[in-house]
């Protein structure tokens, strides 16, 4: 197996793993964050808010973070600049 032929499938775990991420950290903070007393809620609400953000957040970015890192060697035999540049707007 080529290592850009590897380096295609861990790109596509790797989204995959992006999607399966941040769609349940939104489905637990749109569930707090739609309740008619979303006020009231919140207090009691606090850990799924945190699980949500962390989900959201933290995990999702590592994980684009990752597939940009993998990503330059692949970019840089055919463009530095669309490789360095693609990497610099995920880390901005």
């Amino acid at each position: 197996m080529s290592s850009d032929k590897a380096a295609a499938r861990i790109l596509g775990a790797l989204y995959l793993l992006a999607f399966i991420a941040y769609a349940p950290g939104s489905g637990l903070i749109e569930s707090v964050a739609t309740a008619p007393d979303f006020l009231t809620t919140l207090v009691d609400a606090k850990v799924q808010l945190i699980l949500g953000a962390i989900l959201m957040s933290l995990v999702h970015s590592a994980i684009v973070l990752a597939i940009d890192i993998i990503m330059v060697p692949v970019l840089v035999p055919h463009s530095k600049f669309i490789a360095y540049g693609d990497f610099s707007s995920i880390i901005t």
